[in-house]
């Protein structure tokens, strides 16, 4: 993946928590692992998968590599992605 395109998609990230808050606010309907099974069904990809060098991700379709969390560790989300 070229460089810009991860940029580019961190600044739209940043641009989403900012302009969207109450989406940081809200509650909770159903924990994480939920909403993970709902979109994970509907993408047919692998859950919970982990790679050779021992990090592991939520979701992995054959492009994307996927990480879920609620809004207020978007953070720790991201992190976990880039690092």
């Amino acid at each position: 993946m070229r460089s810009g395109c991860k940029a580019h998609k961190i600044i739209l990230i940043f641009i989403a928590i900012f302009i969207c808050p109450s989406f940081l606010l809200a509650k909770r309907e159903h924990p994480e692992k939920w909403y993970q099974k709902k979109w994970c069904g509907a993408h047919q990809g692998q859950v919970e998968v982990v790679s050779p060098d021992d990090t592991s991700c939520d979701f992995v379709t054959d492009p994307h590599a996927i990480e879920f969390d609620f809004g207020n560790n978007w953070a720790e989300a991201i992190n976990m992605r880039i690092g």
